[in-house]
Parts: structure tokens; C-alpha cells; sequence
């Protein structure tokens, strides 16, 4: 993991992305976008794609990361709730390129100091609590945390697929790696990354369900209220690492909020990205663009001129 720590201090132009779902046939899209902005580590919000015993695994990360060792940058990604958790069966060979195919539920243990695990040369899992900092060789660089992990309200068609998991939820132990994380970054978190928002934030309203009505829309209702609870969470590691941004994704509809009070603390701004079929699914930025006092970036956030 040495030459992706140098990777992350040589590193000024970061992209920020949403759910992919092992997309083959749209990843290319979005790969070029990266590619054309010069992008050099891509941060990703979950529902990456994580499925080791699927059939078309193989070909989609190993796609990604032959282009990602040619355009020079690394995938980080935070868990989803469409991910792999459990073990896989019949699929347990690998190779250069395939470092792992373990769930990752057993996986996590495998994680460095910093919280992360390489699944392919150029694609990083970031465990619940993984923090790093981007761009230190060239200023201050741009700090980050993850918390991967949402709720299932649709939980059957996991179930039916054999992918469902309880471990897709947010405990009070990844709360506390937060804490852990923040420490390790100073008490300073520029960039939060969550797969589902937090309590307190907005979401689409068609996507906004509450347990009361999860028997209209003909849903479990202890999977939603499981997902509120998770969300809950959210929350409370949110209030910890008080970031100046929070990117989710899990919606798969692009929102953007100015200061949304979460808990106790006001989130200067919260973005939520659209799936890999939508035209908000990336955001960029320069570790540049983050020079200058809080009250500067946080001036410069709501002008819009932290975004390239």
C-alpha cells in the first residue's frame, strides 16, 4: 500500500462519484470524464460494485483498473448497500489484478492502520472509519473520511440474489472508527463520504419513506425502520467528524444542500450524486482550490468555487 499513500500525497485533482452497480456498459462513460479532467484519485460513495462471485466481476474491475493504471489515478471506494458482504463460493482463485475475492464481512480485518484494503492494484476499499489526506506534498492537501453502509427497504430482492447482509448496517463500533478516523486527521474532515444520507438531511421526496409508510408502498417495515436507525447513525458520526462537504449517494437522485443542521452541528454542504445512468454522478475538485483559512473555503464553497 506504500505507492498509494505517495499516490494520495502526490495527488492534487480529486473526482467524486456515486453508485456505479458493476455497471460494464456505463462505466466507460464515466471513465472518460475522469480521464479528460485529469483526475487522479476518485472517491467513490458506495454501491461501487463489490460482487467478487458474479460472473461479470472479473471483467468490470479488471476494466477499471487497466484504465486506471493508464490514466493515473485510484478508485477509493466506501461499501454500499449493494455490495458483497459474505464469502464466495467456487471463486476463491486470483491474480494480478484480482487480490481478493473475500465478502466483506471478513475482509475489513484485513485492513491497514489507516482503514484501507486494496481489492486490485488501482481500487482501494475504505473501511468504515478510513481517513486519509489528499495532496500534502503540494499545500495543505484535502482531507476524508468514509462511512460505507445503508439500510435495504427493498431487502427481499437482495435476499432473493443471495447478497442480503445485517452487516450492510451502520453500528455504534463504526461510529466510534469515525471518532478514531477524525483523530488521526487532526479533528480536521474536508471531505465526508456516506453511502446513504444522514438523519436531518434531505432526500428526494418519492424516496423519503418513514415506517408508517412502508405498508402503502407495500415494504418491510422493520427493513425501513432498520434503515432509519442506520441513518440515525449516519447522523450521529456526521456530528463527530463535522465536515465542511458530505457526499452520499444510495438515492440515485443529485441534490445539493447548504447548511443542514445534523444533530447538533450545521453541514456547510450536503451532495447527494445520481447513479451511473445520471448526468450528476461526478463532481471535481483541486487540493489548490482548498488553500486558505475555514472561513475562506467555506465562503468559497458556497460560491460554487471549490467545484471545477
Amino acid at each position: 500500500m506504500t505507492s498509494f499513500y505517495e499516490h494520495l500525497a502526490d495527488a492534487t485533482r480529486i473526482a467524486i462519484a456515486g453508485d456505479w452497480h458493476m455497471n460494464i456498459l456505463a462505466i466507460d462513460k464515466i471513465l472518460n470524464k475522469v480521464e479528460r479532467m485529469n483526475a487522479q484519485v476518485v472517491l467513490h460513495t458506495g454501491d461501487f460494485g463489490y460482487f467478487p462471485s458474479k460472473e461479470d466481476y472479473s471483467t468490470y474491475v479488471t476494466h477499471i483498473t487497466e484504465r486506471a493504471i493508464k490514466g493515473g489515478y485510484y478508485v477509493v471506494f466506501i461499501e454500499g448497500n449493494h455490495e458483497q458482504y459474505t464469502g464466495t463460493e467456487g471463486y476463491w482463485w486470483s491474480s494480478e489484478t484480482i487480490l481478493t475475492r473475500e465478502g466483506l464481512s471478513t475482509l475489513k480485518n484485513k485492513a491497514d492502520e489507516h482503514g484501507f484494503v486494496a481489492i486490485t492494484p488501482r481500487i482501494i476499499w475504505a473501511t468504515r472509519g478510513a481517513a486519509a489526506r489528499i495532496g500534502t506534498n503540494k499545500g495543505r492537501g484535502v482531507s476524508f473520511i468514509g462511512l460505507g453502509g445503508a439500510g435495504s427497504i427493498y431487502r427481499e430482492h437482495a435476499q432473493m440474489y443471495g447478497f442480503w447482509s445485517p452487516n450492510e448496517h451502520v453500528t455504534n463500533e463504526d461510529v466510534a472508527r469515525v471518532a478514531d478516523g477524525v483523530k488521526r486527521l487532526g479533528g480536521s474532515v474536508d471531505i465526508m463520504l456516506t453511502h446513504d444520507a444522514p438523519a436531518g438531511a434531505r432526500v428526494p421526496t418519492v424516496h423519503a419513506i418513514k415506517p408508517d409508510d412502508a405498508e402503502a408502498r407495500k415494504l418491510n417495515r422493520r427493513a425501513v425502520e432498520e434503515a432509519e436507525v442506520t441513518r440515525e447513525r449516519i447522523a450521529e458520526a456526521v456530528e463527530i467528524a463535522q465536515p465542511t462537504v458530505l457526499f452520499h449517494g444510495h438515492w440515485h437522485r443529485f441534490d445539493r444542500c447548504a447548511q443542514t443542521t445534523i444533530g447538533n452541528v450545521t453541514v456547510p454542504m450536503i451532495i447527494s450524486l445520481s447513479d451511473e445512468t445520471g448526468v450528476n454522478n461526478l463532481y471535481f475538485t483541486d487540493t489548490s482550490l482548498w488553500e486558505g483559512t475555514e472561513r475562506e473555503i467555506e465562503k468559497n464553497l458556497h460560491r460554487g468555487s471549490l467545484w471545477l
